[in-house]
């Protein structure tokens, strides 16, 4: 069983946040230090200075806010990546329709005097065909 002791159960502070202490003969602790507590509750209140990196402006801000500015910064990247992509893709479609309108090329036109070509050489195919078993006929007759 995993357990609070009952006596920092009832007293936090007597759990210790402080800094690792030497006495000479070992390391440790102090009871109901908190230094190492305050030094961080202090930095992350604290005015720092982040420099321009990354595409991010140089700012004197706390880290929370210069987490929502990472953030903030992200998501306006995200929504013009996808603002571009949506225009390039509707540039890429309309480039495509000029293209096939210049080269006068209509995929169903094509299409279809295809199979009108192909009705007309089966048939051309078959007069070919009759027309060499009538010489046949006439040359087997003589």
């Amino acid at each position: 069983d995993i357990a609070v002791r009952q006596d920092l159960a009832e007293s936090p502070d007597k759990l210790s946040r402080g800094i690792l202490l030497s006495d000479g003969g070992g390391y440790h602790i102090g009871a109901a230090d908190d230094t190492i507590v305050r030094r961080m509750s202090e930095l992350l209140t604290t005015n720092l200075s982040f420099g321009n990196v990354g595409g991010l402006p140089g700012v004197e801000t706390t880290l929370s806010g210069y987490a929502s500015s990472i953030i903030s910064f992200n998501a306006s990247s995200a929504a013009n990546a996808a603002t571009e992509l949506t225009y390039q893709e509707s540039l890429h479609r309309d480039l495509l329709d000029k293209s096939l309108s210049f080269s006068g090329v209509n995929m169903d036109e094509e299409l279809t005097n295809m199979v009108v070509y192909q009705s007309a050489y089966q048939a051309s195919a078959r007069v070919i065909q009759t027309t060499n078993d009538l010489f046949d006929i006439l040359v087997n007759l003589v």
